[in-house]
């Protein structure tokens, strides 16, 4: 039985979270029980409208909640598993690329991060996924490291160019990315405190992932939910 990751569940052919794709793009109208998004449409439901009506698909139970947010919104922090999936984001950076070799056959226009927080970090590299193996690419992710040591990863993925879409649960939407609603997602560990940050902007689906594994002096969620909201509104995408 397969569980869904239901913080934002991408009704599409390909996902962005790897760093290459594994098939070609083709439209999908999605898994039962689900409104049919495809074509680049989004759509927010309630974890309750899909119970019973999913098939062989389990949901999972609903968040748990923890801390609230010290400023604007009165929500809470979402708690992620301490035993669940944590990011190798060292990883990341020993197979980063340079521009030059990733954005040629980038489909998906990148934010720009001109006057955004991601100016005061370092950019390692870019790391390409969505579409061909060998690209077009419809989703590009870049590596940051932060000047007290914290990686960073910015995935952008433009499910419109891939025939798709976006099922966001109404459960998850704790916090606001600008004028978008998002999720925040804090696990931590003994080793580190992974952060997530995931909103939908037009057809791109946007996440900040940072990992941090210092003894203390770790950015907060509001302070990532800030960084987050300083990116600029998702600018049309190049066609294919």
């Amino acid at each position: 039985m397969t569980r869904l990751l239901w913080s934002l569940l991408l009704v599409a052919s390909t996902a962005c979270a790897q760093p290459a794709a594994q098939m070609p793009p083709m439209p999908y109208a999605g898994p039962p029980g689900f409104p049919d998004v495809s074509g680049g449409r989004v759509a927010i439901i309630s974890m309750k409208e899909t119970r019973g009506k999913t098939g062989e698909l389990d949901i999972g139970p609903e968040p748990t909640l923890g801390e609230r947010f010290k400023r604007g919104s009165p929500d809470r922090v979402i708690v992620g598993e301490p035993d669940g999936w944590m990011a190798d984001l060292d990883a990341y950076r020993r197979v980063v690329k340079p521009a030059s070799e990733v954005m040629p056959k980038a489909t998906v226009r990148l934010s720009s991060l001109q006057g955004t927080s991601f100016e005061r970090m370092t950019l390692l590299g870019y790391l390409p996924g969505g579409g061909l193996p060998q690209g077009p690419w419809t989703a590009v992710q870049r590596l940051f490291a932060t000047a007290s040591g914290e990686l960073v990863l910015l995935k952008e993925y433009d499910f419109g160019l891939d025939g798709g879409g976006v099922v966001m649960f109404d459960e998850m939407l704790n916090t606001k990315v600008g004028a978008s609603r998002a999720t925040i997602k804090v696990t931590k560990t003994r080793e580190a405190t992974q952060t997530i940050v995931s909103w939908v902007s037009g057809t791109r689906r946007i996440e900040l992932l940072a990992v941090c594994k210092l003894a203390q002096g770790c950015a907060d969620p509001d302070d990532w939910r800030d960084i987050a909201s300083s990116l600029p509104a998702a600018p049309t995408s190049k066609a294919q």
